[in-house]
């Protein structure tokens, strides 16, 4: 995970790799409590409120379909958006969007998984 500052970005955690998308899954977003255990160079972010700025996402394997309404994706044609291996890294932006999101395999048992990183902002 990264915080953007004024100063810019700096590294204070690890992404998510390799999530399965078998079943129709949302993205898990870090806590308020998680985030205020995020820590940078030293103490520099503690006891920050740190709000989700952006999330990067790409998939492995194959390809996944994802909603960006919060219902659930089908693997069939019409089924949501699709994002294929190929595709460069996909950004949401804002809490509320990625909270919504939804992803399933775009083809039964394919074996896709999603790689994701959170950026992070010193709410205000």
């Amino acid at each position: 995970m990264l915080a953007i500052t004024q100063s810019g970005v700096v590294p204070i955690g690890g992404s998510q790799y390799g999530i399965t998308t078998a079943a129709a899954i949302g993205i898990v977003v870090p806590t308020t409590a998680q985030r205020a255990q995020l820590g940078g160079p030293g103490t520099e972010f503690r006891a920050r409120t740190l709000a989700i700025l952006e999330m990067w996402l790409t998939v492995e394997v194959a390809a996944v379909r994802f909603t960006t309404d919060g219902t659930t994706p089908t693997a069939a044609a019409g089924g949501g958006h699709i994002l294929n291996v190929t595709n460069a890294p996909v950004v949401f932006i804002g809490e509320r969007a990625i909270r919504a999101l939804k992803f399933i395999n775009a083809t039964a048992a394919n074996g896709a998984l999603l790689d994701y990183s959170f950026f992070f902002q010193e709410a205000v």
